[in-house]
């Protein structure tokens, strides 16, 4: 159950920031160490929120709107600074995660322009939540000729209102958005225990585990784990005709299967 709302159950997202902050709280020489927590999947505004105030940077994907669609929020008037040491104020958007501005074709049709990331500006000390990060207009077409390379500063953390009223721009907010070619490289790839435990649960009834307790769950894991060692022997064996007596002695594998057709 959440610690926010016991009469809530947690999902999984929500149980790995538990574990992050718990983790945090209790090993300090590891918090001293620990900048940020990477979800390979969507954090909720809340959770994103929860390790924001903790002084950490959240790394996930923005979740899509109940229409599955993007989503945008307005983050205000921003003051950006450009090369020749003018002001201009812009009013920035976030959609799916990366500041934006509107800029207008030649056809009159509105258009969000992505801001490209500066820069990170996390307190060295611990603890202390992030203020913001910087960005900058783009040398994109569409970008206005005297704005570009101009740059702006983007909060991340909530105000006092802001907590008061329940309102976060981190719903469609990122520090590190998907569209920042960075975000892959630090996401990196899914981890093979994240793989095998789903592929585990697709193959239970019901998707469930029914097994209690750390010894009974960790035999199904490596019963599983077994199994899936044992059918790619069997195809790499029948797919070449290796040998396999490393593996299993003389015993007689058994062979693939021909299906042939029947005539009419």
């Amino acid at each position: 159950r959440s610690a926010r709302n016991p009469q809530m159950p947690r999902n999984d997202a929500t149980m790995a920031v538990d574990a992050v902050l718990e983790l945090a709280a209790r090993f300090p020489e590891l918090r001293a160490g620990l900048r940020g927590m990477v979800y390979d999947m969507a954090l909720s505004t809340a959770d994103f929120d929860r390790l924001l105030d903790a002084g950490l940077i959240p790394v996930s994907k923005v979740p899509l709107t109940r229409t599955g669609r993007y989503a945008v929020a307005n983050l205000g008037e921003h003051t950006f600074h450009t090369s020749t040491g003018a002001s201009v104020t812009q009013i920035v958007y976030a959609v799916n995660g990366t500041p934006c501005i509107v800029v207008i074709d030649g056809d009159g049709t509105d258009y969000y322009l992505p801001l490209a990331l500066v820069q990170i500006k996390q307190d060295d000390r611990i603890n202390r939540p992030l203020t913001a990060t910087r960005w900058a207009i783009t040398g994109h077409p569409l970008a206005p000729a005297d704005l570009r390379s101009a740059i702006t500063r983007v909060r991340h953390t909530r105000t006092a209102a802001e907590r008061q009223a329940g309102k976060s721009r981190s719903r469609a907010l990122r520090i590190l958005p998907e569209s920042d070619r960075r975000f892959g490289e630090v996401s990196g790839l899914r981890q093979d225990s994240e793989s095998t435990n789903s592929d585990t649960k697709n193959r239970l009834w019901n998707r469930r585990c029914r097994t209690m307790g750390h010894n009974s769950v960790e035999l199904n894991a490596v019963s599983y784990q077994v199994h899936t060692l044992v059918t790619a022997l069997l195809a790499y064996h029948n797919r070449t005709g290796a040998d396999l007596t490393a593996w299993f002695g003389q015993h007689d594998l058994p062979r693939k299967r021909r299906h042939l057709a029947v005539a009419a």
